[in-house]
């Protein structure tokens, strides 16, 4: 994990008009579920906007992601407790997407298992490394200090990340991931040129040391993954077996009771559309190779074409998924 570091208050969503007594109770679950998040993923507080740790990578290592995992676990039992009557409209809405979003997050880490199979650390680095460089949120001398950081801290992230191939890896994902080493080197050289100039001397041989340190990390790493393929696996599809529990997760959401005002003054309840786990299990992925993130990317409508239905849509993201950013 990454170590805390002095957190800005977050906004909150305006009062109901008729707040309910667990409201707040709500957003205080909500908001630091979103600060551990942003804490312990700092590449994805970088793409948020949010700047407090630009020069950290955070914790790749499997024991982390499995302790996010667990984080979930504790949050969506809390949030579940909470009882729907006790919640206004709005925070009753605010719930259900909660109570999606952390249902799914947990499918994807704990079912799907994509992180297991396939490393992804080189695209977070090079995720990490761009937002800072061509976002203008602060001036480059600033963006490429925090830079410096997060290049020195390559070695460490890709020694965590190992950790996670606890099974075959995916041949073609792996070597999609070696393709992303033979091309950050260059990023690399790139950064360090845009320093001339701008950095002070001691800044701008940081930045170099940290470039090369970086370089050779990638490459220990490249050779890595290429010991990976002999004894990988060409199976990456995800079965029946493993979307079902999915549609466990989104029918048991689907059906809470709802609650609205009517103009009287009185109130309804209702249940949501729900979906049947037999219909989940005849839904077929359409696609006839592995997901690939830069794919879906570059053509989202071959990757995801308008006539698919969108629970299948949402298989193939899931495929796709990074994250446990």
């Amino acid at each position: 994990m990454t170590d805390p570091r002095p957190v800005a208050p977050l906004p909150r969503p305006t009062p109901a008009a008729e707040p309910g007594p667990l409201d707040e109770r709500l957003y205080d679950l909500v908001e630091a579920r979103f600060d551990r998040l942003i804490r312990d993923n700092p590449v994805l507080g970088t793409s948020l906007g949010l700047h407090r740790d630009d020069d950290l990578l955070g914790d790749g290592s499997r024991e982390a992601l499995l302790a996010e995992l667990a984080a979930d676990r504790t949050h969506l039992a809390e949030v579940e407790a909470l009882d729907p009557v006790g919640l206004s409209p709005e925070a009753l809405f605010e719930r259900d997407l909660e109570l999606h979003n952390v249902r799914r997050a947990i499918f994807d880490t704990d079912v799907l298992r994509i992180w297991e199979r396939r490393s992804f650390a080189l695209d977070v680095i090079g995720d990490s490394l761009f937002l800072l460089f061509v976002r203008d949120h602060a001036p480059l001398p600033e963006r490429l200090e925090t830079i410096s950081g997060r290049l020195e801290a390559i070695a460490t992230y890709l020694e965590e990340a190992k950790t996670r191939a606890t099974v075959p890896q995916v041949r073609l994902w792996q070597e999609v991931e070696l393709e992303t080493a033979a091309g950050l080197p260059v990023f690399f050289d790139e950064i360090v040129a845009a320093g001339t100039g701008v950095l002070e001397p001691a800044d701008r041989r940081r930045l170099e040391r940290a470039s090369e340190t970086a370089k050779l990390a990638v490459e220990l790493y490249a050779t890595w993954l290429e010991g990976t393929l002999p004894g990988g696996t060409d199976e990456w599809a995800v079965g029946a077996n493993d979307r079902t529990p999915w549609w466990g997760c989104a029918a048991s959401t689907a059906s809470a009771p709802t609650r609205s005002s009517n103009s009287d003054g009185s109130t309804w309840s209702r249940s949501t559309l729900r979906v049947r786990p037999s219909r989940a299990r005849s839904i077929q992925v359409a696609t006839s190779r592995p997901p690939s993130i830069r794919s879906s990317q570059t053509n989202p409508r071959r990757s995801r074409p308008r006539s698919t239905p969108i629970a299948t849509r949402c298989f193939e993201r899931a495929g796709t998924s990074s994250s446990a950013t």
